[in-house]
């Protein structure tokens, strides 16, 4: 057997930097180089040629929800002839006040939460020939002005629609908001014909539904991994009506509270009424026969409920579970990504209204986000400058870190008992091994489902191909479907433990997918199981103990930061590394040649790419197969992480001399949780 020690200097300029390997055999070279910088591209969110992405760029496919809030309050204030009017007007005035009720603005009289979706829409029309676009605007009411409703035929648009058909719909929003304003400031006793009370359960629901359509349109076609949903939810945040307005309306046409003994003989607590009552009433416009106990127990609430909505709606525990089941869609749709954003309307116009007795909250917006703190929560005061986009490009500093960057041997590495294992197949077993354990030293999966070291540790019987596909890896990690399960694995996050290894190689190399490797320590030393992985050592094994030749001896030294104004006058800033690679140990091994691509597509099985594939592609006789694995993070969005990867094959009898550029380096086509 062979050893080659090589050594070779990298330095690494994260965006779009120069990359040298030199490879000597037996010899140390050091190569001086000069930090020569590029002209950084755009280009797409997965690192598309090699290069970074850019901040903040939109996805494929985007689809918007405009939850938006149509009741009264967002044209007018209370006043004393409402039945709600004392929880909104300080305590000195509560009695006494005989004002007739003028006309007060709201707290969105001119209808700028609409102008402010307008914006929203128009934001997209730069990008209308790069991006798949819809928008929904559902507004939200209650009782007789809830939509969708029938008489009114333009709510067949309450749908995702193009921009244009968007618009159209928006304007109609608007114009029924004017037209029921005119009506008011004219005379306050006008009914609205569109706006009413604020009861948004109902409609979220239609919401859900929507949503849950349109993602099951796009997973059919195959595009709901590439499109991003948002769910805008504009509003005062305030219920109403709440159920002490009905019992409050009970009391103004005499109803008495039949709880108390002292009412049980009222007219309004005894179907059968005293002497001298009658039992015709008038109600509105309608003239009903039945008792007082009638018109207060039964026809009474439910004129009430048509008109203004069911009170039992406006409960916080069903709009928080609804809105968790709008989110939940991430987790029942594996490609699904959905944001919630929370827009509270005018705060400093905001009346504050009483909630139910000892409840602190006055506010929905104030709960919820205790109930969902990672979503987005602005206070939108006005003006009509844009909040926030929804991943558009905008000009601004970002940054890029590198989490990880490790270069593996497929074929070599230190074994458990601190020997230079010969891996040919680049399935965890030494090659002197596999006869005598059964296994096909030519075949990754010798029983065509597991990895033989899957198999030897942690058995795999065939038949388990029953309810699992040894042909497909769902997230490119090099683990199938039912490698995955046997290990307990993530099937959609190909680095489970986020600790920047890809679950296949952490298994080839002795280590746990399950487990942040930077933080276990398994062998007599001080260096961790990541360590031992970047030196390409067995995690039990002593790395003093293992001959030089025998590691990789990979230093990292950061030299300051590189910068470059992008076309969009975003400024970007890239780590500047310097890669020292003093030993690249490597070893004579057989040629391999049945080597299977396992498929990322349900649908169509041969659909995949074949240089993507992480746990060996096949080599020649006495060639070692290498891949460096780079993970970087952009720091205004740590949840996103992008992975690049260069393949490089070495004759092990010969010095091999390469360059290599990060422009080469091809982006990994993972799929990873958005959790960290």
């Amino acid at each position: 057997m062979k050893q080659n020690r090589h050594k070779f200097t990298v330095i690494l300029l994260a965006s779009l930097a120069t990359l040298i390997f030199a490879f000597q055999n037996c010899a140390e070279v050091d190569l001086e180089l000069g930090q020569q910088q590029a002209e950084l591209q755009s280009h797409n969110a997965n690192g598309i040629e090699g290069f970074l992405p850019e901040p903040n760029t939109i996805d494929p496919s985007v689809r918007i929800v405009f939850f938006v809030d149509q009741s009264t309050s967002m044209l007018r204030e209370r006043c004393i002839q409402e039945l709600d009017w004392r929880d909104t007007v300080p305590e000195e005035q509560k009695t006494g006040n005989t004002q007739t009720c003028a006309f007060t603005p709201g707290i969105d009289p001119d209808a700028e939460r609409y102008q402010l979706i307008q914006k929203w829409i128009d934001s997209f029309a730069p990008y209308k020939d790069e991006v798949d676009v819809k928008f929904a605007i559902l507004p939200f009411s209650g009782g007789i002005r809830q939509r969708p409703r029938a008489e009114l035929g333009d709510d067949q648009k309450m749908l995702f629609l193009p921009a244009n058909e968007a618009s159209v719909y928006r304007q109609q929003l608007v114009d029924e908001q004017s037209s029921d304003k005119n009506a008011m400031m004219a005379d306050m006793a006008s009914n609205p014909l569109y706006m009413g009370t604020t009861i948004p359960l109902p409609v979220m629901s239609y919401a859900k539904n929507l949503i849950k359509l349109e993602m099951d349109n796009l997973n059919e076609l195959g595009q709901l991994g590439n499109t991003k949903f948002h769910f805008v939810y504009l509003s005062d945040g305030i219920f109403k009506p709440k159920p002490k307005l009905f019992d409050r309306a009970k009391e103004v046409l005499g109803c008495a509270d039949c709880s108390k003994s002292a009412n049980r003989n009222h007219p309004s607590c005894s179907p059968y009424p005293p002497s001298g009552y009658k039992c015709e009433y008038k109600i509105g416009d309608k003239r009903v026969i039945g008792c007082l106990y009638h018109i207060c127990n039964q026809y009474l609430y439910d004129v009430m409920v048509e008109n203004w909505g069911d009170p039992t709606k406006n409960d916080f525990n069903l709009i928080k579970d609804s809105l968790a089941e709008i989110k939940n869609f991430e987790n029942f749709y594996f490609e699904a990504s959905i944001n919630l954003y929370f827009v509270s309307l005018f705060p400093d116009r905001q009346q504050r209204y009483n909630w139910e007795p000892g409840d602190p909250y006055w506010s929905l917006f104030d709960k919820i986000k205790e109930e969902f703190p990672e979503e987005e929560y602005i206070e939108y005061q006005g003006g009509l400058d844009l909040p926030f986009t929804f991943g558009l490009p905008k000009q601004q500093e970002v940054h890029f870190e590198v989490e990880n960057f490790y270069a593996i041997n497929l074929n070599v590495s230190v074994d458990s008992f601190n020997r230079l294992q010969k891996d040919s197949d680049s399935d965890g077993i030494d090659d002197r091994q596999e006869a005598s354990l059964g296994y096909n030293p030519n075949i990754q999966r010798s029983n065509n489902v597991c990895l033989d070291i899957i198999t030897e540790k942690f058995g795999c019987d065939p038949a388990l191909a029953v309810s699992c596909s040894p042909t497909f890896d769902f997230d490119g990690d090099g683990l199938n479907q039912c490698e995955e399960q046997i290990l307990n694995t993530k099937e959609r996050d190909a680095d489970s433990d986020n600790d920047g290894v890809l679950d296949g190689h952490e298994i080839l190399r002795g280590l746990n997918p399950n487990k942040d490797d930077r933080e276990d320590f398994l062998a007599a030393d001080s260096f961790s199981a990541m360590d031992h992985f970047i030196r390409g050592v067995h995690p039990i094994i002593s790395v003093n103990s293992v001959a030089d030749s025998f590691k990789i001896d990979l230093r990292i030294n950061k030299e300051g930061y590189s910068s470059h104004t992008s076309s969009n006058g975003s400024v970007y800033y890239s780590p500047n590394f310097l890669i020292d690679i003093r030993s690249l140990p490597a070893s004579e091994v057989s040629e391999y040649t049945n080597y299977f691509y396992p498929s990322r597509n349900w649908v169509v099985q041969d659909q995949y790419i074949q240089d993507e594939y992480v746990l060996g592609t096949g080599h020649k006789l006495n060639e070692n197969e290498y891949l460096f694995v780079l993970k970087m993070r952009q720091a205004q969005h740590p949840s996103e992480s992008y992975w690049f990867y260069k393949r490089v094959y070495l004759g092990v009898d010969k010095a091999e001399s390469i360059s290599l550029k990060l422009s080469e380096f091809e982006p990994l086509n993972l799929e990873e949780s958005r959790e960290d």
